[in-house]
């Protein structure tokens, strides 16, 4: 398909009209775009060498995971193409929600300012990992397979490596112990797949060891780690100041790779901080958790390993969620061969009951989870009654023992009232019989014929005659209650 028959502008301004709405939305794509965006953007790859020589400025993206909110939020404070240069570090797919809109915006940056957005591949932009991630599932979903494996294609032609200003070398993964030299990453052909081992594979999937030194083995059963003596090496013998990857989420902290001179501080201004510090501590302390009435979030979510990123991202930021008491969901995916480490979340315990093929005769979906609130309830006092999972039902009962129930409904008595004579009309079969007579000696259509079709007017007067009956047929009497 050529560019001519393809709207790349039309299609750039629908991408970026969502926005200005709500997170989440869909924007409407035919499959015939979505595959000219993967021809083109595979053409302009092979055309550019898979060893990028890039010249800053420019902005470095990394992991974007299929959250395009973020992904336009990021442009918004950057500039969008052609503003300002960007080099995204790879992982473009798999598990946020909107995967398809981020791949697709990105490859419609490339063909449209091809000197100006650069794109690596990722670990996720792989067959063998995008199939059980979550893109293979969102493509089936609104398209076809068809359309994944025309991704496919277009991944495997991707850039591997980009250096900048002959200074920062760039990738998705980190080093690797075969990397003599640039020119093996300029020998590997493309298109490929990622092997399970080798200077590709390493590229792709390598970790730095804060702690260690030399190469060590990874935790993620692929390829290895790296130390700092390592880096060292590397940036000398390449004359480089500085090795640029992402593949991994860190905190924002000091670690050992980086030397930062710390200034001194005046020993006043040190008091004045301390001070300070200690208010806020003691105000901290004032404002400490105060349990409400129970709360529950409950969810179908389509694979919980998918949307921790998301769920923990909401715990982190919105008090709904931080505070809740308990979250259920159903639909979570997880078979015995998941982990708890896939699904576990900060301040929850986790109760899971797990799909089993066996029993439930399904061969996708299912499964049910619930986190409770650490604060709410101790893990100690929490149990599951009953787990069933069949074909048409899956339950999952616990039994709870919350800690802050006695906190929220003290024990008090009840003050002693005082006692007064009251008139009160009571109810009787007695009663029940005049009233029935009543109605049904009642000549209803002369009662209501004089407010015509005035149903208000009507309802009032009906109202007034069985208050008039109430008040004349009930007998009172005079009893001694307590007020």
């Amino acid at each position: 398909m050529a560019e001519g028959e393809l709207n790349v502008d039309g299609l750039i301004t629908r991408l970026q009209e969502v926005e200005a709405s709500l997170p989440g939305r869909i924007v409407q794509m035919t499959e015939a775009e979505v595959r000219g965006l993967c021809i083109l953007s595979r053409e302009i790859f092979l055309r550019q060498p898979i060893l990028l020589e890039i010249e800053a400025p420019i902005k470095i993206c990394g992991n974007i995971h299929g959250h395009y909110s973020g992904l336009l939020r990021l442009f918004e404070r950057g500039g969008f193409p052609p503003e300002a240069n960007y080099l995204f570090l790879g992982d473009y797919v798999d598990r946020g929600r909107q995967s398809l809109e981020t791949i697709c915006l990105l490859l419609a940056y490339k063909i449209k300012y091809p000197e100006n957005v650069f794109l690596l591949r990722g670990s996720h932009e792989c067959a063998s990992i995008n199939r059980i991630e979550g893109f293979y599932d969102e493509c089936e979903r609104r398209f076809n397979i068809g359309i994944w494996e025309t991704f496919t294609d277009c991944f495997n032609c991707l850039p591997i490596v980009a250096i900048i200003s002959e200074k920062i070398f760039c990738c998705h993964g980190g080093l690797s112990p075969d990397l003599q030299n640039m020119e093996q990453i300029r020998l590997i052909m493309r298109p490929t797949v990622v092997p399970d081992t080798g200077l590709l594979c390493d590229l792709l999937w390598s970790d730095p060891d804060m702690e260690g030194q030399g190469w060590g083995r990874n935790n993620r059963g692929v390829s290895f780690t790296f130390g700092a003596d390592v880096v060292d090496e590397f940036l000398i013998r390449h004359d480089m100041d500085l090795i640029c990857r992402s593949h991994e989420l860190l905190g924002l902290r000091h670690t050992p790779l980086l030397c930062v001179e710390r200034p001194e501080i005046p020993e006043e201004l040190r008091r004045r901080r301390r001070g300070c510090r200690a208010g806020v501590k003691r105000r901290e302390r004032k404002r400490r958790f105060k349990p409400c009435l129970p709360s529950v979030i409950m969810g179908n979510v389509r694979s919980l390993p998918n949307n921790m990123e998301e769920l923990t991202a909401l715990t982190r930021l919105q008090r709904e969620y931080r505070e809740c008491s308990l979250m259920c969901f159903t639909e979570t995916w997880l078979t015995e061969l998941s982990p708890d480490s896939h699904v576990n979340l900060d301040g929850f315990q986790l109760v899971r009951a797990d799909r089993k093929a066996t029993e439930c005769g399904k061969k996708k979906g299912g499964g049910i989870a619930v986190l409770v609130n650490d604060r709410w309830c101790h893990p100690a006092h929490t149990s599951v009654k009953e787990m069933l999972c069949t074909r048409d039902l899956e339950l999952l009962a616990l039994q709870i023992g919350s800690t802050q129930l006695s906190r929220i409904f003290k024990a008090s008595t009840p003050k002693p009232s005082s006692s007064s004579p009251r008139t009160v009309k009571e109810w009787s079969e007695e009663t029940s019989a005049r009233l029935r007579d009543c109605f049904e000696t009642t000549d209803w259509e002369a009662l209501c014929s004089p407010h015509g079709t005035d149903i208000d007017s009507m309802t009032h007067c009906i109202t007034d005659y069985i208050n008039f009956c109430e008040e004349n047929t009930v007998p009172s009497k005079l009893r001694l209650v307590m007020s």
